[in-house]
């Protein structure tokens, strides 16, 4: 199933121009919450992934420590993480996960990417290519 949502999430970011973080992150939080909701999946027989969670629920319940409820449960940069390995790939060289959130921000503030991925080659270049030192004297 994550296989699927990824061919169909690949499929929205790769159709879209984003100009900043927040409309994707908006797009990816609503994607998710479709997904989840709405679409019914062969492979949960036919229901979709909220309702068969339930279902589950309701047939072993001490296998959960909560309710399943129709929230969003993952944040979109989890979900990032499991789908884009070039996403996967700068958390891995920067810092901390602050740091990339602060410099997705300020990047898409002011520049406009023709897509999520135009921007990722972008912050992955930025790595391959050596700092120049500050002049001195």
């Amino acid at each position: 199933m994550i296989e699927r949502f990824n061919g169909r999430i690949r499929e929205v970011l790769a159709g879209t121009r984003f100009c900043s973080g927040e409309p994707l992150e908006d797009t990816l939080i609503r994607y998710v919450k479709v997904y989840n909701q709405h679409i019914p999946q062969k492979a949960l027989g036919h229901v979709s992934p909220i309702q068969s969670m339930k279902e589950w629920h309701k047939k072993r319940p001490a296998l959960f420590k909560k309710n399943v409820y129709n929230l969003t449960g993952l944040d979109t940069h989890t979900v990032l993480e499991w789908m884009d390995g070039k996403y996967r790939l700068l958390c891995q060289k920067l810092p901390s996960r602050k740091r990339l959130f602060n410099d997705l921000r300020t990047l898409t503030r002011y520049l406009c990417f023709a897509s999520w991925e135009a921007l990722m080659d972008f912050m992955l270049a930025s790595f391959d290519s050596p700092t120049p030192k500050p002049k001195t004297g």
